[in-house]
């Protein structure tokens, strides 16, 4: 039986990393439709199994998988991760395809928090003021709340933050539904990735146990803080 999937963005606020493969199987890649797709990950001792609409696909090794522990928590949750992938013709004109998945910083790719409202896609930025002290880097499940002419970030139900400056139409889709947004944490600094068609969708909850982020006194001093320019917050521009 097929595991469901569970959609990893391919972006954080815009920043975007394409991870290669090390191996692809030629004669799926050319039978393709289309060379921008979505993929599934499975584990393997070698790395990361691509599969493709066809099947197998590719292979990511471990001495890259091992970058993004984080994705074991989606693994062991029972599903598939799912990727957005590129296939592209080699640039030496041997007929030879490539591939890549785009995935953002190693922080950012599997979030923490659960909500039960779906979740807004991404495409834009609206700053948050942090209520809280985040020791970790990390994307950051929230549910949203309109409070007077302001929206509120709420994770496992602490107020995370406040939107800096709240676009009126997020106010008025917040009257008529609950909806859940990706926020993006590092540096003490947080922006939530909204995207202005404000379309949700669901997305299954993960069973396994999640890292804490929030700071408690001194307890959690051993999570590093990651500067943003190596984060990829700062800055919009994909990193390929």
């Amino acid at each position: 039986m097929a595991l469901r999937t569970y959609p990893l963005v391919s972006s954080a606020l815009g920043s975007s990393h394409a991870v290669e493969f090390t191996e692809i199987a030629q004669a799926a890649a050319w039978a393709l439709d289309t060379w921008d797709l979505r993929v599934t990950l499975r584990m393997s001792g070698d790395g990361w199994l691509v599969h493709g609409p066809g099947g197998y696909l590719g292979l990511i090794p471990t001495a890259v998988t091992t970058r993004y522990p984080d994705l074991m928590r989606v693994f062991h949750s029972g599903l598939a991760p799912g990727a957005s992938a590129r296939i592209r013709p080699a640039e030496d004109g041997s007929g030879r395809m490539l591939g890549s998945v785009d995935l953002p910083a190693p922080p950012f790719v599997v979030p923490v928090g659960r909500v039960d409202s779906p979740v807004l896609g991404q495409g834009g930025r609206l700053e948050l003021d942090l209520s809280v002290d985040v020791a970790a880097p990390a994307q950051v499940l929230v549910e949203l709340d309109a409070v007077g002419d302001a929206v509120v970030a709420r994770f496992h139900g602490r107020l995370l933050g406040a939107v800096h400056s709240t676009p009126a139409s997020l106010l008025d889709t917040l009257s008529t539904r609950p909806l859940a947004a990706r926020a993006f944490v590092a540096d003490g600094r947080a922006a939530l990735d909204v995207g202005p068609e404000l379309a949700a969708e669901e997305i299954p909850a993960l069973s396994a146990p999640e890292p804490q982020i929030l700071r408690v006194g001194a307890a959690h001093e051993s999570f590093p803080l990651i500067p943003l320019d190596q984060a990829w917050l700062d800055s919009p521009e994909k990193r390929r």
